[in-house]
């Protein structure tokens, strides 16, 4: 039995040393706040003008359950939540083409214009407005290098994308795939292959009861 737990030991030296390890860098976190830093798209005060713009917004449709109201670098949007469901069940046209859910207004001709996208150039400028927030981590105003279908990577190798329906910014720098990659090692996820990696968490745990099982029976063993 001795034996046994003696090589159920060896088995798991190497599962055991990455999960402590790990475990110790999610209770410690070095580098969290910035690998996993909330950045938004920075906004500015409304002003009372902008308050009096909301009276120029549609009103044909009443199945909205929700507006939010703010100011970027591009204008005054106005962002509303539909009470439709995304999943149309009728053949209704109403319920196939659900209402614009982002709008931008036009001060010239007091309007709100349906935006359900920009350009690249307005994405970046809204994205080199948020690098501001955190200079050393997201680099400088307009310090880019690299342009990727809507994801841009900064001097500072963090890729910033924009989400346009939700006014949203998600940020990835080489900080955030270290820390992916110690979840990934201390759940056995080693292979990048998801069967495999399947397994090798199976057998793990497996070892893991085994050991702990054949511990048990020495301790009572006479």
């Amino acid at each position: 039995m001795r034996r046994v737990h003696r090589i159920l030991g060896w088995l798991l030296c190497l599962p055991l040393l990455v999960w402590a390890c790990t475990a110790l860098v999610f209770l410690i976190k070095p580098g969290y706040s910035g690998a996993y830093h909330q950045l938004s798209v920075k906004t500015y005060a409304l002003t009372a003008q902008d308050m009096q713009s909301v009276q120029y917004l549609p009103t044909s449709d009443n199945s909205w359950a929700s507006l939010k109201l703010l100011r970027t670098k591009l204008g005054l949007h106005a962002l509303k939540a539909s009470t439709q469901s995304a999943y149309p069940r009728s053949t209704d046209d109403s319920e196939q083409n659900p209402p614009q859910l982002h709008w931008l207004y036009a001060p010239s001709t007091k309007t709100w214009v349906p935006t359900p996208a920009i350009s690249a150039v307005q994405s970046r400028l809204l994205l080199e407005d948020a690098q501001t927030q955190w200079p050393e981590r997201y680099g400088f105003d307009g310090a880019w290098l690299t342009d990727r279908q809507g994801v841009y990577r900064t001097a500072t190798g963090v890729e910033m994308q924009l989400s346009w329906n939700s006014l949203s910014i998600t940020q990835s720098g080489s900080d955030t795939q270290w820390i992916n990659r110690l979840y990934r090692w201390h759940y056995l996820q080693w292979t990048g292959i998801d069967l495999v990696d399947r397994l090798l968490g199976i057998v793990g745990l497996g070892l893991l009861f085994a050991m702990t099982f054949v511990g048990f029976k020495l301790l009572r063993k006479p």
